[in-house]
Parts: structure tokens; C-alpha cells; sequence
């Protein structure tokens, strides 16, 4: 503000800027933010952010909710020194390859692999992957479903499908003789 003359009086001479749109943006992009939080944290399935690179291989891990840390083993900031090649099961690494190279392609891929805990445990999971932006920087979204009792439902089934099989073979044997 400036003290001037005004019709012969001091008159104050100001300005001021309507911010309504500004304070608006700001309450919009923390409520936004406030339902990625909650979201992310309350998910019943691992979440992890992974960082792309300019030729859009995995880097290390940029977030992952609570759950990831729970069900891998490791402190927040010992997973975010880490990239996926770090908890992917060596089997499961080409696969994942071939599968990143989709996600390229397509922006999103469905996929199953087999992490490995800080502590050695095995865990198939199926991904739900979307490439995205995250804080300016190019990245995917992996959602982690644990898939344990479907994997074991699976053997249970073959086997049984099996035991059916051999029984048949030896019924049949039995009346061919």
C-alpha cells in the first residue's frame, strides 16, 4: 500500500487479487491427495509404486502401502532401496520381462509371479499393473494380490485329478485281465 493524495486528502492506495480459485485448487489437491492415502493404505492387496527409467524398465520402488512391508519383511526405507528384480523370484524374472514389455506396449498388464520375503517365504501373487505418473516422474502402479490359497486349490485339484486318472488306468487294467 502507498499513502497518496487524494482530492486533497491522504488516501491509502492499495490492490488486492481475488485467490478464491487458487485456495480452492490447493483444498482439491489435498483432498485428493487425502484419498490416495487412505486408499493406498487401507487396500487388502500389496501396493507398490515402481519407478520407470527413459527406456521404461523398472527402477526401484518410489511407494508401497504398509502391507507390502508386512508381507516382504522389510522397513519402508529398505523396500524403497529395492526394485521388483529384488523380491522377484529368479524363476519368475524372463517372465517378467516379457510382461513389462507389455505393460510398455499396452500401459497396463495382469500377470502372476512369485516374490520372495526378506526372510526367504515364497508368495505367488498375481499383478494388476498401470503405468502412470508419479510426483512428475514416469511409473507403474502394481497391485499385489496374494494368490496362495488359489495356487494351493490348483494342486489340490491336479492331484486329485491324478489320483482319478491312476485309479481309472488300474480299473482298466483290472477287467483287461
Amino acid at each position: 500500500p502507498s499513502v497518496i493524495d487524494f482530492q486533497g486528502d491522504r488516501a491509502i492506495l492499495g490492490t488486492s487479487s481475488d485467490i478464491t480459485d487458487r485456495i480452492l485448487a490447493q483444498q482439491a489437491r489435498q483432498e485428493s491427495e487425502e484419498r490416495y492415502h487412505v486408499l493406498f493404505e487401507a487396500a487388502n492387496d500389496a501396493i507398490f509404486v515402481v519407478g520407470l527409467d527413459e527406456f521404461h524398465q523398472p527402477g526401484t520402488f518410489l511407494d508401497a502401502n504398509t502391507l507390502a512391508f508386512n508381507w516382504l519383511g522389510y522397513s519402508r526405507d529398505e523396500l524403497l532401496q529395492i526394485g521388483p528384480r529384488g523380491i522377484t523370484y529368479l524363476y519368475d524374472l524372463t517372465f517378467t520381462e516379457v510382461m513389462h514389455r507389455r505393460l510398455v506396449q499396452d500401459g497396463k498388464a495382469v500377470f502372476e509371479v512369485t516374490l520372495h520375503s526378506r526372510n526367504g517365504q515364497l508368495l505367488p501373487v498375481e499383478i494388476s499393473a498401470q503405468t502412470f505418473t508419479f510426483k512428475g516422474q514416469r511409473a507403474s502402479l502394481c497391485i499385489a494380490r496374494d494368490i496362495r490359497e488359489r495356487k494351493e486349490a490348483e494342486k489340490q485339484l491336479m492331484d486329485a485329478k491324478r489320483q482319478a486318472e491312476m485309479a481309472n488306468q488300474a480299473k482298466s487294467e483290472f477287467l483287461a485281465s
